[in-house]
């Protein structure tokens, strides 16, 4: 029922209220295997859609990944290095660090635009992460973590 080909749409042509067709699109994005992404480093990102009507007819569309990772995450996809990052694997402890992404928007004339919109952009994402190592990416929100978290009186 819940594919990519567009000899084979949803069978159920009208969602009765916002909440089942927020539902029914999670079900699309599982089902077609966009809910979740693994990058190049082995860290599966979460995604998330939302669409919102700015103005009178024009709609905008967020996609964005996040993950929340702890620190033998990140030593198995080598984002850190045991020996290398002793220090920083010290203060990173027993916390989760959640990492967020600047999401993609785009501008859409109407809401049916986003479906096309989405079967483009999101394999392309798919594939774009599994091509591209973000560990210098993840480092740097891991050093924002680390900076937004503790302050300099406090001992590590």
């Amino acid at each position: 029922m819940y594919n990519m080909d567009l000899d084979k749409l949803p069978r159920r042509a009208v969602v009765p209220s916002q909440l089942s067709a927020e539902a029914e699109f999670r079900t699309w994005l599982r089902e077609n295997c966009f809910d979740r992404m693994q990058d190049k480093d082995g860290l599966e990102w979460q995604v998330s859609v939302a669409t919102d009507l700015e103005t009178a007819g024009q709609w905008s569309m967020r996609i964005a990944l996040s993950s929340t990772v702890d620190a033998p995450t990140f030593l198995r996809t080598r984002t850190l290095v045991a020996d290398e990052d002793e220090r920083l694997l010290s203060i990173l402890g027993e916390h989760t660090i959640p990492l967020c992404m600047r999401p993609r928007v785009f501008r859409l004339a109407d809401e049916s635009e986003a479906q096309g919109v989405l079967a483009e952009e999101l394999p392309r994402l798919r594939d774009e992460l599994r091509g591209t190592s973000l560990i210098q990416l993840k480092r740097a929100l891991i050093g924002r973590w680390v900076d937004s978290h503790h302050t300099f009186s406090e001992r590590y």
